[in-house]
């Protein structure tokens, strides 16, 4: 800055000031700012004097443009961010000319999210969550800010919400949602419930031949009819039965094999010929026998 006056004898001393700072910047006719920063900016002005007087001069504003500085970015509301609700982002950022490009991103995606100085999110949910920065841009260069954790709480509708599903169903709580999955027996009608499956309307698929279905409330069973069984597990399919004697092979005999086999064939016999008017079990668990012995003659054939 070089100040210039008319004075008669020549001004003998320059002073220069800069506004709102009281103390003089230099002395001399130029003043001259290496390496000049933006915190130079502001209003110069020199005072010239001489044996009969002092005059202050203009003031000179000096502009240093720089390319943005302290990039931060807030958001509103503050506090606990809820699922639902909205969120506005905002970046800030010190450059002059002032920022004439904001672009907004969220890590770990390549692609902008949003540009402008403020990105809103509404209705918020939880796969919004992430790490934000938004990057400031002039004519001079470019700076991103730190990144800004945004962490959307969500309500577990399952625990808050007990019945969301109502009967017969459970809750399987997701990342800001929730389904529900009827339980086994049953089916999803057309408004979203869960009823009942009529398995019988299907007897033979799940009874058999020799089986009468009988619907209950998530559930049904099989009456076997005279010389079948399903062996003790009234949800499978009626077999018929047989209780054919096996006979043991000379010098093969386990010892108590014969009297476990009459045993098993005698229970055999009361369930083929007992009443089968509802699902209950024959005396010294007879159907445990039945397994016992299929399995046995399976796993045994070298003994039949």
């Amino acid at each position: 800055l070089t100040c210039s006056s008319d004075a008669n004898p020549p001004v003998d001393k320059y002073t220069w000031y800069k506004k709102t700072v009281s103390s003089p910047k230099a002395s001399g006719q130029s003043y001259s700012i290496t390496n000049i920063t933006s915190e130079d900016s502001g209003e110069y002005y020199c005072e010239a004097q001489n044996q009969y007087g002092r005059l202050n001069s203009s003031t000179l504003s000096v502009d240093v443009q720089y390319g943005p500085k302290n990039t931060s970015v807030s958001v509103s509301p503050s506090g606990k961010i809820v699922e639902g609700s909205s969120v506005t982002l905002t970046c800030s950022s010190d450059a002059n000319p002032p920022v004439d490009k904001y672009t907004w991103y969220k890590k770990t995606v390549s692609s902008p999210k949003a540009s402008g100085q403020s990105y809103s999110i509404t209705n918020i949910r939880s796969e919004d969550s992430g790490e934000y920065y938004c990057e400031a841009q002039n004519q001079y260069g470019r700076l991103n800010s730190s990144t800004l954790s945004v962490d959307v709480q969500y309500v577990d509708e399952c625990t808050a919400h007990s019945q969301i599903c109502g009967e017969n169903s459970t809750c399987l709580n997701t990342n800001g949602s929730y389904s529900c999955h009827c339980l086994p027996g049953f089916k999803s009608n057309r408004i979203g419930l869960c009823v009942d499956i009529n398995e019988c309307v299907e007897e033979k698929r799940y009874c058999g031949n020799e089986g009468l279905c009988h619907n209950l409330i998530g559930s049904y069973w099989c009456q076997c009819s005279p010389g079948s069984t399903n062996y003790g597990h009234k949800g499978t399919k009626c077999v018929e039965l047989s209780c054919d004697p096996q006979e043991a092979q000379p010098g093969k005999t386990l010892p108590g094999l014969g009297s476990l086999m009459s045993l098993v064939r005698e229970n055999c016999l009361w369930l083929r010929n007992s009443s089968t008017s509802g699902p209950r079990q024959p005396p010294l668990g007879g159907d445990v026998l039945l397994k016992v012995r299929y399995h046995f003659l399976t796993l045994t054939p070298s003994l039949q």
